[in-house]
């Protein structure tokens, strides 16, 4: 790629609002498309570029998720850049795993906790556990943050010393042990665990015998502030705005449904960084009650 197009189009990225990294990679595809052929990129037909991808598919046995970056940064240059038709470029969809995820028994999940003396890692294993975070979410995030900072502490003195203690006391012998107080925290493993599994097993006996729609209404971090200060207020409309949006979009005659249709919703404040993030998830089965 000449200097003036790879300026064009690393511009074209930009405004297209692209990723740092993910800009990084596409750049990178198209340099080694051409010194795969040995010439510009612009001037390469759709068989060249099938070939490549052919390639990188067959000889170097990429992996799905590396392919399907390549083939997407061919597409954003040569439909997106260039204004090509990419109809004839394609990459095998990756396969769907219809095996159900392994769930861990509150006995293995204990013993993951305790593998390591360390605080720190403890802490890091709870909350990676209790919040769902990826590893490089976890390392990243901000100690300062107060709401994070909360929930750190909460999990590092749950069921320690540093929360106090009670007395248990047998109705049977009269025996006792003495038992620190949890944290309670809705991020902390050990004192949600069970919690969770109850409300999932209950959530799952009401389910209908059909499929089921997943959608996310977000509300935009611009109104964070207003949220924060306004909490009972706001969050009531959202759930009514949501309520509405979706009984309108059931009655409209075009989708033939004209019902009303079964919602369940669950509202989350954080996203996986512990950041402010307010949106509604609705489960959606795929059917209407009849009135």
């Amino acid at each position: 790629m000449s200097r003036q197009y790879q300026n064009n189009f690393e511009n074209y990225l930009i405004v297209q609002r692209v990723a740092e990294k993910t800009k990084k990679s596409y750049l990178q595809a198209v340099h080694e498309l051409e010194a795969f052929q040995n010439q510009p990129a612009d001037k390469l037909n759709n068989e060249q570029i099938q070939e490549y991808l052919i390639y990188c598919i067959q000889e170097k046995e990429l992996a799905w998720s590396s392919c399907n970056v390549l083939f997407c940064a061919l597409k954003k240059y040569y439909s997106g850049y260039l204004g090509r038709d990419e109809s004839k470029l394609s990459i095998p969809p990756r396969p769907r795993s219809r095996q159900l995820p392994m769930l861990l028994s509150p006995d293995e999940v204990k013993s993951i906790l305790l593998a390591t003396g360390n605080l720190k890692h403890k802490s890091l294993l709870a909350l990676i556990y209790g919040s769902g975070l990826r590893v490089s979410e976890a390392v990243n995030l901000d100690p300062h943050h107060e709401e994070q900072h909360k929930v750190m502490g909460a999990i590092e003195a749950c069921r320690t010393a540093r929360l106090g203690g009670h007395m248990d006391v047998c109705d049977n012998c009269g025996a006792t042990q003495n038992s620190y107080n949890s944290c309670r925290n809705r991020h902390c493993p050990k004192c949600q665990t069970m919690t969770k599994e109850d409300w999932l097993a209950s959530r799952k006996r009401e389910l209908l015998p059909c499929g089921y729609f997943h959608l996310v209404f977000t509300l935009p971090h611009i109104l964070n502030p207003l949220i924060l200060s306004n909490r009972k207020e706001l969050l009531n409309l959202l759930f009514l705005s949501v309520n509405s949006t979706l009984k309108t979009f059931a009655a409209d005659p075009q989708w033939h449904l004209e019902e009303v249709p079964g919602i369940l919703t669950l509202l989350h404040t954080w996203s996986q960084t512990l950041i402010d993030h307010f949106h509604l998830h609705c489960l959606i089965p795929a059917g209407a009650l009849k009135k």
